[in-house]
């Protein structure tokens, strides 16, 4: 939904399934991993991999913000 900055660093809002805005801070844990980083544009998961086959235990997922123009200069 967006990101804003206080004087801990940024913030960020969320929408997770269905309607519900939650507000996150990095290293904030989740459902199924945690929020590793917040930028200006963006935020970074890392989600659990749950498949017992997987090598990897964890993959990072990077969301970017819409800007309010719809990404337009």
């Amino acid at each position: 939904k967006g990101i804003v900055r206080d004087r801990s660093g940024f913030i960020a809002m969320i929408q997770g399934t269905g309607t519900k805005t939650f507000i996150v801070r990095t290293g904030e844990k989740l459902m199924d991993g945690a929020v590793k980083a917040i930028t200006a544009d963006s935020v970074v998961f890392l989600q659990d991999v749950s498949d017992p086959l997987s090598m990897v235990k964890q993959k990072e997922v990077r969301k970017t913000v819409r800007s309010a123009d719809g990404g337009r200069e």
